[in-house]
């Protein structure tokens, strides 16, 4: 009976300790792609000129 409950517990353990970097690894991946949606990105428009319209080349 106590071999038993020493492998239930080490079992335990032993999923606790997965769980546990599987948690961090989501954790840090969600990090980074929050950090690289909050960037946000200024693209120039080519062919357009100051007044709006398109150049014609």
């Amino acid at each position: 009976m106590i071999k038993g409950i020493v492998i239930c517990f080490a079992f335990l353990v032993i999923q606790l300790l997965v769980l546990g970097q599987i948690d961090n690894r989501l954790n840090s991946a969600s990090r980074d792609v929050r950090q690289a949606s909050s960037v946000t990105h200024v693209a120039q428009r080519e062919g357009k000129e100051e007044g709006g319209e398109e150049k014609i080349s």
